[in-house]
């Protein structure tokens, strides 16, 4: 009876690790990389990020994130400013300021990336397979009229939401491990996010300082969060909204960017 019974966990045992394997097999790259960083969090740390980073001692930080076209933010003597930028190759760092060639999420590993031949396009947010171009158009040009617009980036836009030239990876940090290296006993943050639809995951990659911040600058969409035309950005306003009002910000305004697709900065503030 008992060697009968170890026959059976045996094949048990085996099936189980061979759907297991097939799973992994068969997820997509990003999802792997979810997976991982849970099963695996120690391992997905990038490692001796205090070899590449020099600590500061200024206890303001300026944070952009997705700063394609240059830093959102002005020197001054009093902060220091922490630059992410995925078109960069490597760390760059001076007295007063650092750049960091790596993409942002509430996770440490590596992640795919889609790649767009329009400048700063690029996204970690896998996009949708067809968007219908004529009906897109009308849309972006309703929303447009509704807000008391022109809208003339309508062809832009989609552009950005479709012409991804290829994929690869990139190694996404959590704010949090950067902050812990450059100064953990920062008095103030402010941060600007242009994420290109992942800016609620850089807002949990904070960690215990989101307690820290005192300013938001996001890119956002003012849609409804089950939108069809959201497309690859999964960035409704309401969410960031909601998530950063638990922690005792309040809404200062939004300022309409894009009309054509309801886009654009939303300013979140904490007294």
């Amino acid at each position: 009876m008992s060697l009968r019974f170890y026959h059976v966990a045996f094949f048990v045992c085996l099936l189980v690790t061979i759907l297991l394997l097939w799973r992994r097999a068969n997820c997509p790259l990003e999802t792997q990389a979810q997976l991982f960083s849970l099963s695996q969090k120690v391992k997905c740390r990038p490692p001796h990020l205090s070899e590449f980073i020099r600590p500061t001692f200024r206890s303001v930080l300026k944070i952009d994130v997705g700063a394609a076209f240059g830093s959102f933010w002005n020197p001054d003597p009093n902060s220091f400013i922490v630059n992410f930028d995925t078109e960069k190759t490597a760390i760059e760092q001076t007295e007063n300021e650092v750049v960091i060639p790596n993409a942002v999420l509430d996770t440490n590993c590596d992640h795919a990336i889609f790649h767009n031949e329009v400048a700063g396009c690029n996204t970690l947010q896998q996009p949708q397979d067809f968007i219908d171009r004529e009906a897109f158009y009308q849309f972006a040009d309703e929303i447009c009229k509704t807000n008391g617009g022109v809208n003339n980036n309508k062809v832009a836009s989609f552009v950005c939401s479709r012409n991804f030239t290829k994929r690869g990876t990139i190694q996404t940090l959590r704010l949090d491990d950067v902050i812990d290296v450059l100064n953990p006993l920062v008095r103030e943050i402010f941060l600007k996010i242009d994420a290109q639809g992942s800016e609620l995951e850089v807002l949990r990659s904070l960690g215990d300082y989101v307690h820290k911040v005192k300013f938001v600058k996001a890119e956002c969409q003012q849609l409804e969060c089950s939108h069809r035309y959201l497309h690859y950005y999964n960035n409704c306003c309401q969410k960031l909204i909601d998530y950063l009002i638990m922690f005792g910000f309040k809404f200062d305004r939004f300022e309409m960017g894009n009309c054509g697709v309801a886009e654009g900065e939303l300013y979140m503030v904490k007294q």
